[in-house]
């Protein structure tokens, strides 16, 4: 059954995912990379923030990123579980860290956790860590990661952002742009 995609601006979902290893350009040692994977719930555009660390540091500079990529801050984020944002994951009453209440509360948008081993609660990121692993990461070797990062936004703009989506039948970007476009000119979200 298809869910409902809400308006432009208002909802994206959030997911961390393992990619694979990289060479640290600054200590020579192989690291293990993780993606931050932002996807707008109404276009389906992504943004990929990599990382060596889950940490709520890393969250932060991820959505920072994201909100400058998407052109704005979204009004809801949906986050997986993740330990730097949630406490205590609970159905009904989730408790944040309060590092991320503060970020949260400076940032303008609210968040709602998926629930624990709820995957239904965000379909449209839970795939998009294979989509990235198999589509963006696997074959490439990168000199750092920031070199990846880089290539990573640019991924995400021109090749990911460009491809035709099969429930929305138009590419993330396209639909993004003019989703941004109506939001601006109401009252929603971006």
């Amino acid at each position: 059954m298809r869910v409902a995609d809400g308006d432009p601006g208002v909802e994206c979902q959030v997911d961390f995912g393992y990619l694979g290893m990289l060479t640290d350009a600054d200590d020579g040692r192989r690291r293990k990379v993780h993606a931050l994977i932002f996807t707008a719930v109404y276009s389906r555009h992504m943004f990929v923030w990599l990382s060596y660390s889950q940490t709520l540091t890393a969250v932060i500079a991820g959505c920072e990123a994201a909100w400058e990529f998407f052109g704005g801050v979204f009004a809801v984020l949906i986050p997986d579980n993740l330990k730097p944002v949630i406490a205590d994951a609970d159905a009904v009453n989730p408790q944040f860290t309060h590092g991320w209440l503060d970020y949260a509360g400076h940032a303008g948008f609210l968040t709602d956790p998926a629930r624990v081993a709820s995957p239904k609660d965000k379909p449209r990121v839970e795939r998009a860590v294979q989509y990235v692993r198999r589509n963006f990461w696997d074959g490439e070797t990168f000199t750092s990661i920031e070199a990846a990062q880089q290539a990573a936004a640019a991924w995400c703009r021109d090749t990911a952002g460009t491809c035709m989506h099969g429930t929305t039948c138009a590419s993330g970007r396209a639909v993004h742009r003019r989703g941004a476009a109506d939001a601006a000119a109401g009252a929603g979200g971006l």
